[in-house]
């Protein structure tokens, strides 16, 4: 990577999420990281870890001098705050507070961070306190020399992860997409099964794709014209069984 920075004159880095998993299992051990980030931590992974305590010590083992030079912790989380209380290198504590004059709107959040105005297509106020983490972990990669400018100028090319708090935008012309939701509501809805179980009767020969779209009564098979069984196909009473 120093190499191919040397090359095109670029300031590279890699990010890499490194899960509890992989701690545990030493999945990371020789890799040695300019600085590792702490988010948060919930109820997620305890059917391996077996208990919060478990899964919190699974990854404070990150925040350690053989995997990181510098963390940045989410002070706001208690167990961020936990952290910060045991920390074995230097450690950057982060805020909700530290942003200001906050402004959020779907697919779009802006906020000043250092003095510097900040604009992301991300949704929800859990992305300011992702957009802070990210902030700051940049400004501690010394090597690369970024001040707080040119991290807020590319915090503008940041992308939402599909499926996370996206924004999906309808496509078509307002009258188009006006004419489909009125036909929508004048279209009458499909008919809901009846199964009334008895147990005077029972069916057989009957396709179970075709279960819950025929009503059953009673003396027989009864079924509407929805119903894709014919009367010929159609079991008979013959008494109490599983369909």
């Amino acid at each position: 990577m120093r190499d191919r920075q040397k090359s095109d004159g670029h300031r590279h880095a890699v990010a890499m999420e490194v899960s509890s998993h992989a701690l545990v299992q030493s999945r990371v051990e020789g890799i040695h990281f300019d600085v590792a980030v702490f988010t948060n931590l919930s109820h997620d992974h305890l059917d391996y870890h077996g208990s919060m305590e478990e899964y919190f010590e699974a990854k404070a083992t990150l925040f350690t001098p053989s995997h990181a030079l510098v963390g940045v912790v989410n002070a706001d989380d208690p167990w961020g705050q936990r952290l910060l209380d045991r920390a074995r290198i230097p450690m950057i504590a982060v805020h909700h507070g530290d942003a200001t004059d906050i402004v959020l709107r779907a697919g779009h959040s802006e906020f000043t961070w250092r003095g510097q105005r900040i604009t992301t297509p991300l949704t929800g106020a859990i992305n300011v306190d992702n957009a802070l983490l990210a902030a700051e972990a940049a400004l501690a990669l010394g090597e690369l020399e970024l001040g707080p400018a040119e991290i807020a100028r590319a915090m503008a090319n940041l992308g939402p992860v599909q499926g996370r708090l996206q924004s999906l935008r309808r496509q078509g012309r307002p009258e188009r997409r006006g004419r489909a939701r009125r036909a929508l509501k004048r279209r009458p809805m499909p008919p809901t099964a009846t199964v009334r179980p008895s147990r005077s009767w029972s069916t057989t020969r009957t396709p179970r794709r075709d279960w819950r779209s025929c009503s059953v009564r009673r003396g027989g098979w009864r079924p509407p014209a929805e119903c894709s069984v014919s009367s010929a196909a159609a079991g008979t009473a013959t008494g109490p069984s599983a369909p």
